[in-house]
C-alpha cells in the first residue's frame, strides 16, 4: 500500500522542480534548463519540458505523483494453488549441510505433499545444489507401480552451484496422461554402498491446460505466466516459467523474488538465491 508519506515526498520533490530546482545540500539552486515564459494570454506559464500540452501546474504534478506510485509499487507474488485432487505424493529430502562427510545439501524444487501438475510431455525438472562436487549424480525416473525405472542415468557435473535443470526430452522420456511418475536425483557418496547416497526427489504427472489459459500464455511474459501457472496449479510449469524469465533476464530482483516465494509455500525457504 502506498503510504501518505511516499506522496508527500514525491510532491514536494516536484513542485521543487517546478518553481525553480531542487535544492541541493550545498545550498545552491540548480537551475531549471529553461525559464518560465509568458504564454501569449499573459500568463506565467510553466516551461517543464515533461509537461503535456495544455496541462497545468495542477494537473503535471497529479500525474508525476502517480507515475512515482506506479514505481513504488511492489510486484505481486504468485501464490501457488495445488490441485484440488489427485494422488497423495511427497518430496524426497537430500542431505544437509555440515554432514559426517562435509557433503552438499541437494533438494529437488517439488511438492512435499502431493504429486505436482505439468502440461508438458517432456518437462524441465529442477533441483538444487548447494555447492560443486565432484562426485557422481544419478538421475532416476519411475513409473508408479512399476518395477523397473525408465530410466537410471548419471547426469553431466554441475558446472556451478545453485538452481539445476534437467530436461527430460534429453533423455528421450515423454510422460503420459494419467500416470504419475517420481524422479530422483541421488549424490553417490560410496558406489559400493547404495545405501548411503544423498537422495532427492519429487512426483510428476501429466495434464491438460485449459484451453481458456493456453490462448492467453502465449502473450504473456515470464512474471505473468509464472502467476498464471501458479495459480491454475501447475507447479513445474511455474517454476519453469520464472526460472527461463531469470535466465534471459540475469539481474532481474522482481523474478528472483517471485521464485523465491513459490519456493517458501512449499517449504523450501532456506534455498539460496543465486
Amino acid at each position: 500500500m502506498i503510504s501518505r508519506m511516499m506522496i508527500s515526498t514525491a510532491m514536494t520533490a516536484i513542485m521543487m522542480w517546478l518553481v525553480g530546482g531542487i535544492v541541493p545540500a550545498s545550498g545552491e539552486r540548480t537551475p531549471q534548463p529553461e525559464v518560465a515564459k509568458r504564454s501569449q494570454t499573459g500568463r506565467i506559464g510553466s516551461s517543464s519540458p515533461n509537461m503535456k500540452a495544455g496541462e497545468g501546474t495542477g494537473q503535471h504534478v497529479h500525474r508525476a505523483v502517480e507515475q512515482t506510485c506506479k514505481m513504488s509499487k511492489p510486484p505481486r507474488m504468485p501464490v501457488y494453488k495445488p490441485p484440488l485432487r489427485g494422488a497423495p505424493g511427497h518430496r524426497v529430502a537430500g542431505g544437509t549441510r555440515g554432514s559426517q562427510h562435509e557433503l552438499p545439501m541437494i533438494a529437488a524444487l517439488a511438492p512435499d505433499d502431493h504429486i505436482g501438475r505439468t502440461f508438458h510431455p517432456t518437462p524441465m525438472l529442477y533441483w538444487y545444489l548447494s555447492q560443486l562436487t565432484d562426485r557422481p549424480l544419478i538421475l532416476t525416473i519411475n513409473e508408479r507401480d512399476r518395477y523397473e525405472p525408465l530410466i537410471e542415468v548419471e547426469l553431466p557435473p554441475p558446472s556451478r552451484e545453485g538452481i539445476q535443470r534437467v530436461d527430460l526430452n534429453r533423455f528421450g522420456i515423454a510422460l503420459e496422461p494419467g500416470k504419475a511418475y517420481q524422479w530422483l536425483v541421488s549424490l553417490v557418496v560410496d558406489p559400493q554402498r547404495p545405501s548411503s547416497d544423498v537422495i532427492t526427489g519429487g512426483w510428476i504427472e501429466l495434464s491438460e491446460l485449459p484451453q481458456s489459459l493456453a490462448g492467453q500464455l502465449k502473450a504473456m511474459d515470464p512474471a505473468d505466466a509464472t502467476r498464471v501457472f501458479a495459480e491454475a496449479g501447475f507447479w513445474y510449469d511455474a517454476v519453469d516459467a520464472v526460472s527461463n524469465g531469470i535466465e534471459a533476464r540475469r539481474g532481474s530482483g522482481e523474478l528472483q523474488s517471485m521464485r523465491a516465494a513459490l519456493l517458501n509455500q512449499i517449504g523450501l525457504a532456506d534455498i539460496e538465491p543465486e
